[in-house]
């Protein structure tokens, strides 16, 4: 069962998600101005975590939804 905290809390993240996208994805086109090939390795890198765990950002921490990978 959910809290009020609970909710609020995915709210708040829910909120922040297309900020950091939108941050993560100017820092990339930044990134392919000085040095393409960087930029290419951490997009590869990005597209692989996704693959590997779909959506961990949305569900929670990967050691919580995905117990295979836990956190160091």
């Amino acid at each position: 069962m959910m809290t009020t905290g609970d909710i609020k809390n995915e709210a708040d993240a829910a909120s922040l998600a297309p900020m950091a996208l939108y941050a993560v994805m100017f820092l990339f086109k930044e990134l392919e101005k000085i040095n393409l090939s960087a930029a290419q390795t951490l997009t590869t890198a990005f597209i692989k975590a996704e693959k590997e765990i779909p959506g961990a950002e949305r569900k929670g921490s990967s050691s919580e939804t995905h117990p295979k990978h836990p956190t160091r």
